[in-house]
């Protein structure tokens, strides 16, 4: 007995040693694959910063466009060489000539002019048997069949033996079946070979002169082209042919002579200054620089927002936010000029804002002005005043954008805000103008153009980012202030089920609610997200609402009293996974079914626990702990709390302060006793915080209420009510409490 017992201890520290190393290695994959996606997403904002930064000019410094004329000869200043993009395109153009039309057989066509013959056979046997005169026989097959056959043939046919008539009608449809296998174009050419050579082959045939006469003038009439355009195919094979052509390369030697003087631009002039007009110099210069910026910018993430950072996923949609719309502005300027960059950059910070972070729209706004300044210096397009211009209206744009996206709770505050940032960008180019002087004299021509993109910016921002919002809300599946202000709504479906299935549920979900975004707001979390989340962290109760307390009315029969305790659990615990599937068939939030999913972590059932040691001492405690996860969040995390400290509060005969300071430090110490909070980001700072607000919301929940004299009439004109308190009841909890928070919370982190 002694050596099982040992043996099964040896197995239980061994199992517990292979599920640490392989965490370990686990957690070391993960950190590799997350440093190796912080690397890429370096590298490529650096990309697009390099992008951004070079202009066109830099690359063909020449403002030359093909059909001008060269004003001075150049030569090779080094050698090089380079795919001509123009000398290909020109010998895939030959090659595709090249390629003939594709056909393909007409079936039907044959089905057809094969059953015309069968028919023309049996016809002339049929008339064989018939005793009409010889000429309205051949007059009645001309016009049944509908072939021009001669009449001559046709009486020919109509002579001959019904053996002869079927030998006859082999030969001609091995005939056609041969010359089709052919395959017979619509060029009239390979229909008339075909039909020499079966003529030739007749000849060779046993058969009398008049039968090889008809026979030759039936193939005459039937032997047609079986074989139709195929224009798809004819166009696969010329894709082919083009795909077939290599690249045509152009070396160009050092002094090697490019274009003279007076000659015509062309396409591969071009090409030629492209290749030899790179300023290396300049491109490596901007190579480091965009490198240090994007550096930069990681820097500034890991110090100054290190949640950021540390989430793989919001990197990924902070590069989703601001490289686009930096590509988008290369597009643009050259087209537009660097007044794209107005729009763009507000909407992106806007964006930015409402899904990431402000504080990290304000960094990125300045960044992205020094991409486009970094552009316009590097073009020489303009004095240094322009840069300067550029860069001041650029970046404090995007910065107030981010500030005015802040704190906002509809859509309708967004485009306000775009209106606004419109506006300040009108007087920030009045102001700098007037202080570099480029606006000292004001004209048409110089309004029209400030007037302008004052009023896209105004415009096309808020809508840009409210598009933007949405789609980045489903591919990342991110959580907008919008998104989360609807589902709060009292109308929201989910609730309204909850309310009508499990009001019990629901009120005490109001509650929960209600101490968790206070709570929340005073440890500086998301109190929206947390007031969202509380509202629907029960929502799995409105399945099977008669096994919860809460929804028990007097005279119910518990169904836990016909169960056993393990089962009792197994339905208690399941309602957690029922409200996530609920979650995900409605499409609510990862951010909501992971509140849903964490909000009770893997603790134990107390009451069905206790129960079953009564039952069986050995019990095995697992089964009666809920599945978990711990909460990750700090929204989370206050969800758990708010919800056992409503549930024991609620749970008191006399809910005095004393007892309510009493409960709430002994629920929350339960919790943290049990390992609950161990992989949330909680401080015992924040916990502090925690119990002071909800003590202080439970007291204003649980105040005591005078009792008032018997008969006598309130001030509203209705019959008194009898409130308990002390040892004659609980108080009921408050029939309605708000269903959204009735201040902007503090910035998210997300």
């Amino acid at each position: 007995m002694t050596v099982v017992k040992s043996n099964r201890s040896f197995e239980k520290r061994r199992l517990s040693v292979e599920k640490k190393i392989i965490s370990s290695v686990q957690n070391l994959l993960k950190g590799n694959r997350d440093a190796l996606l912080r690397w890429v997403l370096l590298l490529a904002t650096a990309g697009v910063l390099f992008a951004s930064l070079t202009p066109t000019t830099l690359l063909t410094p020449l403002s030359l466009v093909v059909g001008q004329r060269f004003p001075r000869d150049i030569y090779a200043h080094r050698q090089v060489r380079f795919v001509s993009e123009s000398l290909t395109e020109a010998k895939r153009r030959d090659y595709e000539a090249t390629v003939q039309k594709v056909y393909r057989r007409d079936r039907a066509t044959e089905d057809y002019l094969k059953a015309l013959v069968r028919d023309l056979f049996d016809e002339v046997l049929a008339l064989q048997n018939q005793r009409s005169p010889l000429p309205e026989k051949v007059e009645r097959l001309r016009q049944k069949v509908g072939l021009n056959i001669s009449p001559t043939a046709v009486r020919y046919l109509l002579r001959s033996s019904p053996l002869s008539v079927r030998y006859s009608e082999r030969i001609v449809l091995q005939a056609l079946e041969t010359e089709w296998a052919r395959g017979l174009r619509p060029d009239g050419v390979e229909v008339a070979d075909a039909r020499r050579r079966v003529h030739h082959q007749l000849d060779r045939l046993p058969l009398s002169s008049s039968l090889r006469f008809a026979l030759k003038g039936i193939i005459s009439e039937v032997l047609l082209s079986n074989m139709v355009f195929d224009p798809e195919a004819t166009q696969r094979a010329r894709e082919r042919a083009r795909l077939s052509v290599p690249p045509v390369w152009v070396t160009l030697s050092v002094g090697q002579l490019v274009a003279r003087k007076g000659d015509l631009v062309t396409p591969l002039h071009l090409e030629k200054l492209k290749a030899l007009s790179v300023n290396w110099q300049t491109v490596i210069g901007l190579v480091i620089l965009s490198l240090i910026l994007s550096y930069g910018f990681g820097v500034f993430l890991k110090t100054a927002v290190p949640n950021v950072y540390e989430n793989t996923s919001t990197l990924v949609l902070t590069a989703l936010v601001w490289l686009p719309p930096l590509i988008l502005l290369k597009i643009f300027r050259s087209l537009t000029g660097w007044e794209a960059a107005l729009p763009l950059i507000t909407t992106a910070s806007m964006v930015g804002s409402v899904l990431i972070s402000p504080l990290v729209s304000q960094f990125a706004s300045g960044v992205s002005a020094l991409a486009v300044i970094g552009s316009v210096a590097v073009e020489g397009s303009g004095p240094v005043t322009v840069a300067m211009r550029v860069f001041l209206v650029t970046a404090i744009a995007g910065v107030a954008a981010a500030f005015l996206s802040s704190d906002l709770r509809t859509r309708g505050q967004l485009l306000q805000a775009g209106f606004l940032v419109g506006f300040l960008t009108l007087l920030l180019q009045l102001a700098v103008g007037t202080i570099t002087g480029e606006t000292s004299y004001l004209n048409w021509e110089t309004w029209s153009p400030i007037l302008l993109w004052s009023a896209i910016t105004a415009t096309l921002s808020p809508a840009l980012a409210l598009a933007a919002i949405a789609v980045l809300e489903r591919l990342m599946d991110v959580t907008s202030v919008f998104r989360l202000m609807e589902l709060s709504s009292p109308h929201a479906p989910l609730l309204r089920e909850l309310a009508e299935k499990a009001p019990g549920t629901f009120q005490s979900s109001l509650i929960v609610a209600r101490l968790a975004q206070e709570a929340a707001k005073a440890i500086g979390a998301n109190d929206l997200l947390t007031w969202t989340g509380a509202l629907y962290h029960d929502i799995g109760k409105s399945i099977r609402p008669n096994y919860f307390v809460e929804n028990q009315h007097s005279g119910m029969i518990n169904p836990h009293n016909h169960m056993g305790s393990q089962m009792s659990a197994k339905v208690l615990a399941l309602h957690v996974d029922q409200g996530v599937e609920l979650a995900r068939h409605h499409r609510l939030p990862r951010i909501i079914r992971d509140i849903i999913q964490q909000h009770h972590g893997n603790s134990l059932m107390t009451y069905f626990w206790q129960k079953a040691l009564e039952e069986n001492p050995r019990a095995d405690p697992s089964a009666f702990r809920y599945k978990g996860p711990l909460p990750q969040t700090k929204e989370a995390a206050l969800v758990m709390l708010a919800d056992g400290v409503q549930a024991a509060v609620h749970s008191l005969s006399n809910p005095t302060n004393e007892n309510i300071e009493k409960v709430v430090k002994e629920v929350v110490s339960d919790r943290i006793n049990d390992g609950q909070l161990s992989e949330s980001p909680l401080t015992l700072k924040d916990i502090e915080i925690i119990q002071k607000s909800f003590i202080e919301t439970l007291k204003a929940i649980y105040h005591h209420r005078i009792d008032y004299p018997k008969g006598e009439v309130r001030d509203n004109g209705s019959p008194p009510l009898r409130h308990h308190n002390g040892d004659s009841g609980r108080p009921l909890p408050p029939a309605s409490l708000p269903d959204r928070p009735s201040a902007p919370p503090p910035r998210k982190s997300p």
